[in-house]
Formats: C-alpha cells, sequence, structure tokens
C-alpha cells in the first residue's frame, strides 16, 4: 500500500536513497538520513562517502591536539556545516532520530564522542539541505526512493550501503502490504 505525499507528516528516520537516474554529482549513488524534516524543510547527512582523512586527522587540524581515532570521516553533503556525531549515546543525545540513533552537534559533545572513539558511531562534515516543498518535489519526480531507516544500516560500511538499501527499497516495493516505503510516482524509476 504506497502511502500519498500529502500524508507524510516527516521524514525523520528515513533513508534518502538516490534513485538510479540521480545523476547530480553531489547525490548520485548517496544513501541521506534524514534528521530534520517539516514546512520549512529539511536537512539530512550521507553516510555512504568516506573520506580518505581520518576523525583523528581532522581533530588534529582542528583542535591541533592528536586524538588516536581511525574512524573515517565523512562527506555530510554539499552544504557547509559543523562536524556532526551520528551515535548511540544517551548522555550526548542532542537530537533523537531513532530509538537507538541520535545525533550530537555542539562542538563539546562532538569533542567528547572523538576522544571517546565510541563504536558504533559516524562522523559527518557538511550537510545536505532542502527548502519547505523542494525534497517533496524532488520525491515526486522519482529522484529519490524511501526507506525506513535502522540503526545496522546507519552504522553499516560505507561500501555497498547504496546497492543493498535500493535492493531493499525494491523488494518492499514490490511486497503487498508493507505500508512504510513511499514508491515514487513514475514507475519505471524503482
Amino acid at each position: 500500500m504506497d502511502q500519498s505525499r500529502e500524508s507524510i507528516q516527516s521524514l525523520n528516520g528515513y533513508f534518502l536513497i538516490a534513485a538510479p537516474t540521480l545523476l547530480d554529482p553531489n547525490f548520485v549513488r548517496s544513501v541521506i538520513l534524514i534528521i530534520q524534516h517539516g514546512s520549512q524543510g529539511a536537512m539530512g547527512v550521507i553516510l555512504n562517502r568516506p573520506l580518505k582523512r581520518t576523525i583523528g586527522e581532522a581533530w588534529q587540524q582542528v583542535a591541533e591536539l592528536p586524538i588516536d581515532n581511525a574512524q573515517p570521516l565523512h562527506e555530510g553533503g554539499p552544504c557547509p556545516g559543523p562536524l556532526i556525531a551520528i551515535h548511540q549515546l544517551p548522555t550526548f543525545n542532542e537530537l533523537q532520530i531513532l530509538s537507538d540513533v541520535a545525533v550530537a552537534i555542539s562542538s563539546e559533545s562532538v569533542a567528547a564522542l572523538v576522544r571517546q572513539n565510541t563504536q558504533p558511531a559516524k562522523f559527518v562534515f557538511g550537510n545536505a539541505g532542502w527548502a519547505g516543498g523542494q525534497l517533496e518535489a524532488e520525491i515526486n519526480d522519482g529522484a529519490w526512493l524511501l526507506l525506513p531507516a535502522t540503526p545496522e544500516s546507519v552504522f553499516a560500511p560505507a561500501e555497498g550501503l547504496w546497492l543493498k538499501l535500493t535492493r531493499e527499497a525494491s523488494r518492499r516495493a514490490t511486497a503487498p502490504g508493507i505500508p512504510d516505503f513511499i514508491v515514487p510516482t513514475d514507475p519505471h524509476l524503482n
């Protein structure tokens, strides 16, 4: 059963999965976790674009302090923004996305998470943003597939994540009685 775009209250905690036809170099084959969505717009972070730098290397440039953290830094999107930590520690929960996934944006919380080298965690620099109604229009045009996020996929390795979630979205689109998947209005884009 498909949901209409009008019935969507919030896409917080959903994955935006770039449709195979989306060729914008900023988003081709990207998996975005939506962390804020409402009438004023949306913001998310790309989860499957690790950079060639580790958190420790980047942190040393910013804070001029050596930190032993070999986790990769991820490109969160084309919009500049602060370093964001996606994690599972209630202590640093500034924004709850899923029951087991939270976001920290304040410099104090992110610094504590970097120092603790907490696993699982993803650190992203930058984000993806949309003005009010823009994301909904792109979804309607078939640029994105939507799928409810899971902690396992949020913290999964970047390699192969787009393909895995695209296949999951296809299975859900063809399975009867699954109400939490939103199909683009143009079926040939699935």
